[in-house]
């Protein structure tokens, strides 16, 4: 997976999990604590079926927004090294980076 297609997935994921959010007014993060620690009565199979959908994206989510974050700080930790104390340039990414 290319950098930009990490960055892609996570707004992919952020507009599915935005449906859920918007269905049963909740944030994502109030939710999946709740159903974490089993709070919640999974009513009939369809409702059971889309609290694990939810949680499981929310689960990918997280993680990929962990790795962009270890990724950015790395970019920034090199810049900075790069840098020897001036200004730093930021431009535009030239090709995909590997992740």
């Amino acid at each position: 997976m290319t950098l930009s297609e990490l960055i892609e997935s996570i707004y992919a994921l952020n507009r599915e999990i935005k449906k859920f959010e918007k269905k049963y007014g909740l944030t994502s993060a109030d939710f999946y604590e709740l159903f974490r620690e089993g709070k919640l009565d999974d009513g009939d199979y369809e409702q059971t079926e889309e609290f694990c959908e939810w949680a499981g994206l929310y689960e990918i989510k997280l993680k990929r927004e962990q790795k962009f974050r270890e990724l950015s700080r790395q970019a920034v930790s090199r810049m900075l090294a790069a840098s020897k104390g001036y200004a730093l340039h930021l431009s535009p990414l030239k090709q995909s980076v590997e992740v």
